[in-house]
């Protein structure tokens, strides 16, 4: 069996470079789109505390001293 010629060989690892690239780029980009599900944000126009807790199916239940606060 030939070896590979020495230009496709270098074509193929800048193929394999680019395809790396582009992967993490794209898991980069779709990582930064997941909402923030720790911490605390400071909201202004709020009469009270709102608390955001999520179940173990990860639906989130507001709770908040008015309708007014939770919306």
């Amino acid at each position: 069996m030939r070896p590979l010629p020495r230009r496709l060989l270098g074509g193929l690892i800048w193929l394999v470079l680019l395809v790396a690239l582009g992967l993490a780029g794209g898991w980069l980009w779709l990582r930064q789109s997941l909402p923030v599900l720790d911490g605390t944000l400071e909201v202004a126009g709020l009469e009270a505390p709102v608390t955001i807790v999520r179940d173990a199916h990860a639906v989130p239940h507001i709770e908040a001293a008015s309708f007014k606060d939770a919306v």
